[in-house]
């Protein structure tokens, strides 16, 4: 009886989201439903006839020279329009067939508006639906020609096609349309609307994205309203009883003879119940005909009809009567009709192409985590091919965003975008109220999906009324009201996040001293102390931190060393908090000289080590000698002996001051505290890696006036939720280094999938780990002590890879790719010992003790995260918290076909947040907060950071979310060949990778350059030139037969500006334009300098910067002697007149070339105009440092 409750259990599920029979969301024959009423009013005497349908030659493919047609499929209703008035109403047909009785069932509000605006009515089925067919099979090679895009030109084409074969005169077109019609309609008005007058988009789904996690989020909570009693309890028991019966042999056989009965009528692939079985491995151990292989095969017919699969060609008839609160919500009381065409091969390739909408379990809910995003994934390889994978499905939702701009991003006008409630399509779709009043964003509450679009029931909804008001009062402005020039047009304001960073705020003064010394023989030693019960991978974080400091090099404390703290305010937003804490920091000063330049490194994820600012080794104590600067280690807030107090009262009361942010705050606080100290405006370098290198490159970005350059190595600029490239890349690093050890990884783990579906296989398993607690043939196992098992297993492998051979501590000489494959490799073992001895002997390294088991209590490592007592508990436990709360980062198995299989979904990382900091951490609010992320700075393909070198190791996963590319000369990435994380920041040696050595190399050089123009970094070059409009007699000689028109006339007598202009690294100033018979003499020079110069060396140089001048008589006359020295005008000796050296020169000659070829102008305004655009538009920052950095190479050749 249990059995069947849970199976009853689950047929209503889906329906409960307005669907039945159900194929990745969508239900059969699509998400527009054609409801077969009790009574329809077909009028069909008006004016003598009533609905139509023909085809019209369309064209194959819009975006190229092809003239290849097709004939698509339309409806069309005139029997309401006005002969005199041409307004037509276009239903776009969806992801199914288009129905008939979109243009005459008079119930349909539809309809009803078609009648009271006397418009002319059409439905243009979809290509590749119903009977729309554009080729002759379903192949991947024709299916290219299925897309939104093209569709959206079908729909323009079509409109133009009906207005010459109609004879519309001016018409006014509004297109309507449900669910992924409702987009399309939207995205057709912004697209054409020149030809689209409006548009009505219901339950719109305008934001794509992989991993719709958030839809069984609004199912569930839809299922919890107080007014439907127990109903979300029943189900969650439901999907529990299931999930225990997949434990066992005779459970699943009991489930496959009950699946057999149900499935028979549930068509396509039902994602909860289908995916508890597909979840493992995706092993086909249900006999159904609802089977995976059986399932793959069915959508790789590409030949589909009406008569070659009866397996297709059902009536789906279903009444709930154990669970009338869904009938209620739904009120599914009438039979749904489906007619089958080939659309779910069609629907999965657009799913697969272009928008993603994978419903996983990966958000928590009542229906446990029986589907991750990986079986979508893997349907899609499995159907289209291996080129359709994870990468290849992200990257076309992103196109897909880049092009419609998503929902935030729409910048269609004219629009109305209705969503209900309890649809967990709304998710996706536009919510946000616009600024624009002619787009109209409405909520209906209690509504489902599309409910605004069919017949309203004897109890309306209150909100579907007012909607439908609101929706004849707009036709009625787009149809008949004046023109509205804002917009009748397209706009093209394309959405961005915001540009503002946070300003520093007003702070509390300060009665104690910012810093204090600790004496050197009391120091402080918060390290990572003898415990080990946990010592693993945790959220991909190894358990001593990315980058622990496990050298033995020379790091005998210095004369120059120096240990203390900083006092620092909790909170750098709020100044009303008085608390502090003391952040302790690590100076070593032996290179320096008075008024040298500082390095100061960041810290990450964990204790700040002394030896970071000893070792002469590392490359940073290296160029610390070289260019005589001061190296600070500034430990990072929380970690190490920076403890901010616990309030014992309020649980993680003490982690909400923990954010990268206030980070950076306390940062550049240190600095600006350093710099009074130090006195004058001393020059500071940032480094750090991984974590601590993100904030390196974000301390250039936000504050660009404190810090010089920054070095970011390993950092992962880009905030992820699903990190799921991580293992991809460890997978594609092993293979890299040896095939056959990456497939004996992937046999044992395919292995490892077979036995923990049985008692006797999962007892296997215990044994061969050793497991503790065990597991025995009695152990109930629950979704997520699997989930965690395998993660724990597959940390190893990503552990290996993350630090393979950085010259760090034993990482120097094993425990990386290749000691995991000497392991693997070991052909007197099978692969699954293999895997167990590497699990045995990374253990050991991490634990410094001899093997005795392998952890493997879920509940009891979230008790022990959520207060450890040892230091590496409470770094593992702020660092979950800063990837719950800021970056995600979390490494599923959500990655299609992988050598792990598809074990670990993104809930279990989700879940664990919740576990461990509480209910408030749900997936959505995680990915809100990445979101957040993402905005503040920029991710890594906005980030604004300049002058910064961001070196990656290609066998690190996470170069992936570095930023590998830049058009701006002063960003410097570098992806160095066959290096893991962060190993550029570690000593050089003989044995490293040529590309590691090309990057210590090329990082120095750049440095070495960097120095050199840091000494102008404090100069402005001035000079002066004139422009002139040269002479020309107007003779022309030209070939017989030219075009001579296209020749501009030039001025018969030549006309002059004289400008005066001054560059620096940062930018150029104000360009001093006078009239032509200028002369430029002392009084006149020095007017420009007072006015121009002056005020701009006091504002951004404080009064220190150098002048450099030409050596004409008005800059040396006796005159403006006096007044530079009035002014306190200090210059650069340099050989001014040179027109080798004043970077100046090269800016008049450029321009000189930009007005005589491309402005030409042939007047005094227009010389003008040129000289002042040019001036304004090209001189910018990037552009004066280019100009400048030649200096250096010029001098080498003058001298030569």
């Amino acid at each position: 009886m249990l059995l069947r409750t849970s199976i009853l259990l689950l047929i209503p599920i889906w329906i409960c989201t307005g669907h039945t029979s159900f194929h990745q969301g969508r239900p059969r024959f699509g998400m527009k439903i054609e409801h077969q009423f009790k009574t329809e009013k077909i009028n069909n005497f008006a004016r003598g006839y009533g609905a139509s349908e023909g085809n019209f030659d369309q064209k194959l493919d819009h975006f190229s020279n092809s003239t290849s047609t097709w004939s698509q499929h339309y409806y069309w209703n005139e029997q309401y329009s006005n002969t005199k008035q041409s307004t037509v109403f276009l239903m776009l047909g969806g992801e199914g067939p288009e129905s008939k009785s979109w243009v005459e069932n008079e119930d349909y509000p539809f309809i009803k508006w078609a009648k009271q605006f006397r418009a002319f009515v059409f439905s243009l089925e979809h290509r590749f639906y119903g009977k729309s067919q554009p080729t002759s099979n379903l192949t991947i090679e024709n299916l290219k020609y299925l897309s939104s895009q093209q569709a959206i030109e079908d729909v323009a084409l079509f409109i133009n096609t009906m207005n010459k074969h109609f004879n519309f005169n001016s018409p006014t077109w509004i297109v309507f349309g449900g669910s992924y019609a409702g987009a399309l309609a939207l995205w057709a008005r912004q697209k054409h609307p020149e030809l689209i007058a409006g548009a009505v988009g219901s339950s719109a789904p305008l934001q794509a994205v992989m991993d719709f996690w958030q839809y069984l989020q609004v199912v569930e909570s839809s299922l919890q309203q107080p007014k439907y009693g127990e109903c979300a309890n029943r189900v969650k028991q439901g999907f529990q009883s299931i999930t225990e019966l997949m434990s066992t042999t005779e459970g699943r056989e009991q489930l496959s003879k009950t699946f057999t009965y149900v499935l028979i009528l549930y068509l396509s692939l039902n994602i909860t119940l289908y995916s508890s079985f597909a979840a493992y491995d995706n092993k086909n151990f249900i006999n159904t005909p609802n089977s995976y292989k059986k399932y793959i095969k069915s959508l790789q017919n590409e030949t589909f009809s009406d008569n070659n699969s009866k397996f297709h060609l059902l009536v789906f008839v279903w009444r709930f009567l154990l669970f009338k609160c869904l009938e209620e919500i739904f009120r599914l009381n009438s039979v749904v009709a489906f007619h089958y065409s080939g659309d779910e091969r069609a629907w999965t390739w657009q799913q697969c192409t272009e928008f993603g909408y994978f419903q996983s379990t990966d958000a928590n809910t009542i229906f446990g985590a029986v589907t991750p995003n990986n079986l979508f994934i893997n349907i899609c390889r499995d159907v289209f091919g291996k080129n359709y994978n994870a990468d290849f499905i992200a990257e076309s939702v992103h196109k897909t965003l880049k092009y419609y701009g998503g929902a935030d991003g729409y910048t269609g006008t004219n629009v109305i975008i209705p969503n209900g409630s309890l649809d967990p399509w709304h998710v996706l779709g536009k919510t946000k109220n616009s600024t624009n009043p002619s787009v109209i964003v409405y909520s209906i509450k209690g509504g489902a999906h599309c409910s605004d679009m069919y017949p309203v029931t004897e109890k309306p909804n209150p909100d579907i009324i007012k909607l439908h008001e609101i929706i004849t009062n707009n036709l009625d402005k787009w149809i008949n009201g004046p023109l509205n020039q804002v917009t009748a047009v397209k706009i093209n304001n394309t959405w961005s996040g915001p540009q503002e960073f946070v300003e520093t705020p007003t702070r509390i003064k300060r009665s104690l001293k910012p810093t204090r010394k600790i004496d050197n023989n009391k120091e402080m030693t918060r390290e990572y102390p003898t415990s080990t019960q946990f010592r693993k991978m945790h959220f991909g974080r190894p358990p001593l931190g990315f980058t622990p400091y496990l050298g033995t090099g020379e790091s005998r404390e210095s004369t120059g060393y120096e240990n203390g703290v900083f006092s620092q305010p909790y909170d750098h937003f709020d100044n009303q908090n008085p608390k502090r804490f003391q952040q302790r920091y690590h100076k070593n000063g032996q290179f320096s000289k008075e008024g040298g330049r500082n390095f100061l490194i960041i810290g990450g994820e964990g204790p700040a080590n002394k030896n970071w600012v000893l070792d002469t080794k590392l490359p940073i104590l290296k160029w610390a000698q070289e260019f005589e600067a001061t190296v600070y280690l500034l430990e990072h807030r929380y970690y190490g002996n920076s403890t901010v107090q616990r309030d014992q009262d309020k649980p993680n009361s003490e982690l909400k001051y923990l954010t990268s942010l206030q980070m950076l705050y306390d940062v550049a606080e240190f600095i600006k505290q350093t710099n009074i100290k130090l006195g004058g405006n001393p020059m500071w370098i940032t480094f750090g890696g991984s974590y601590s290198g993100a904030l390196s490159l974000w301390m250039r970005e936000l504050f660009p006036d404190l810090v010089r350059g920054a070095v970011g190595s390993s950092a992962p600029l880009q905030a992820k939720m699903d990190f799921y490239e991580y293992l991809q890349v460890v997978e594609a690093s092993i293979r890299r280094y040896n095939n056959t050890c990456a497939e004996n990884i992937g046999k044992a783990f395919k292995e490892m999938h077979e036995l923990v579906l049985t008692p006797e296989g999962r007892k296997n398993l215990s044994d061969t780990f050793t497991l503790q607690p065990e597991w025995n043939n009695t152990s109930k196992l629950d979704d997520t002590s699997v989930q965690y098992f395998f993660s724990k297993i597959f940390g190893q492998f990503q552990s290996a890879v993350l630090n393979n051979g950085v010259n760090n501590g034993a990482y120097s000489t094993g425990y990386g790719i290749s000691e995991m494959c000497n392991l693997m490799l070991n052909s007197k073992k099978e692969p699954l010992q293999n895997v167990a001895d590497f699990n045995e002997y990374m253990i050991t390294f991490y634990t410094g003790t001899n093997f005795t088991h392998t952890e493997n209590d879920y509940n009891e490592y979230v008790e022990y995260l959520k207060s450890p007592s040892d230091t590496a508990g409470q770094s593992t436990r702020y660092w979950m918290w800063q990837t719950c709360t800021e970056f995600g980062y979390f490494s599923s198995t959500d990655l299609g076909d992988g050598i792990f299989g598809s074990p670990t979904p993104l809930n279990m990382y989700t879940k664990m947040c919740e576990d461990v900091f509480g209910k408030e951490h749900t997936t959505d609010n995680i990915e809100k907060k990445v979101a957040e992320t993402n905005r503040l700075y920029g991710g890594k393909n906005n980030y604004t950071g300049t002058n910064v070198f961001i070196p990656n190791g290609s066998l690190d996963p996470w170069h992936v979310l570095g930023k590998l590319n830049s058009n701006d000369s002063s960003v410097v990435p570098f992806l160095i060949n066959g290096t893991a994380h962060c190993a550029d920041i570690y000593p050089a040696r003989p044995e490293d990778m040529p590309g590691l050595a090309d990057a210590k190399q090329r990082r120095q050089q750049l440095w070495c350059h960097k120095q050199k123009l840091e000494q102008l970094m404090n100069v402005v070059f001035s000079d002066e030139c004139t422009f002139q409009i040269d002479f020309n007699s107007r003779s022309y000689f030209i070939q017989k037969g030219s075009y001579f028109d296209r020749l501009r006339p030039c001025a018969k007598y030549p006309v002059n500006i004289h400008v005066w202009g001054e560059i620096l690294v940062r930018s150029a100033t104000t360009l001093a334009i006078f009239p032509e018979k200028f002369r430029l003499d002392s009084e006149k020079y020095c007017q420009i300098i007072r006015e121009i110069y002056v005020p701009f060396n006091n504002l951004a140089y404080n009064g220190f910067s150098r002048l450099v001048q030409g050596n004409a008589p008005s800059h040396q006359s006796a005159y403006t002697k006096r007044m530079f020295e009035e002014n306190n005008v200090a210059f650069l000796s340099w050989p001014a007149e040179s027109p080798d050296l004043n970077p100046v020169e090269l800016v008049w000659g450029s321009m000189k070339n930009h007005i005589k070829n491309i402005v030409r102008p042939i007047n005094l305004d227009e010389l003008i105009e040129g000289v002042s655009c040019y001036w304004n538009e090209v001189m910018k920052p990037d552009k004066c440092s280019a100009y400048i950095n030649t200096i250096h190479i010029r001098i080498t050749d003058v001298i030569a």
